[in-house]
């Protein structure tokens, strides 16, 4: 053999004695995990707890985070709030007009599935769609509830019913309902 070929045996492996079998593709690198998202439900459950004790707007806000001054991103007058819970991005508290909480929006930092809201608060139900595809929204109607006030959970989420336990959504509303005196 020339010496051209005797280096293209060497380096094809041709020849080898050695009985492990080469691999045809180098190895991938270890996948890595995914990063842990946070669970965010405890997160949920404590905002809505706070609105069954808490009515007034600028109180939520200033125990949420950091209220930030007016005027609100979307233009309404609303309270954005910089949350201190990692698990929350944003918060937008809506107020009535006597100053008592209308609803909450929380951003979350991670997923929550509908499932995963369905455990918590029980059966929802899904208002009729206010266009063909439009993602669907899911009530959880008096999922917290105290004397004075119930709270609904309220979410967007696309799919069709059967696929809408799977679905996850980021945003969830807390409506705050309050109660007439008896």
């Amino acid at each position: 053999m020339t010496r051209a070929a005797l280096m293209l045996v060497a380096l094809c492996g041709c020849g080898r004695t050695d009985p492990t079998p080469v691999p045809a593709h180098p190895p991938h690198p270890p996948e890595r995990a995914a990063p842990a998202m946070p669970d965010v439900l405890p997160a949920i459950e404590t905002v809505a707890t706070l609105l069954t004790t808490s009515f007034d707007a600028g109180q939520v806000a200033a125990a949420l985070g950091t209220p930030q001054p007016p005027p609100a991103p979307d233009g309404s007058s609303a309270t954005f709030v910089v949350p201190t819970d990692p698990r929350i991005s944003r918060a937008r508290v809506a107020a009535l007009p006597d100053g008592r909480v209308a609803s909450v929006a929380l951003t979350l930092a991670g997923p929550i599935t509908v499932g995963a809201l369905a455990a918590r608060f029980g059966e929802f139900r899904v208002e009729p769609l206010p266009e063909p595809g439009a993602p669907s929204t899911l009530v959880f109607a008096d999922a917290v509830a105290a004397a004075d006030v119930a709270i609904d959970v309220i979410v967007d989420a696309p799919g069709v019913a059967a696929e809408l336990p799977r679905q996850s959504t980021r945003v969830v509303r807390l409506l705050v309902n309050h109660l007439p005196a008896e």
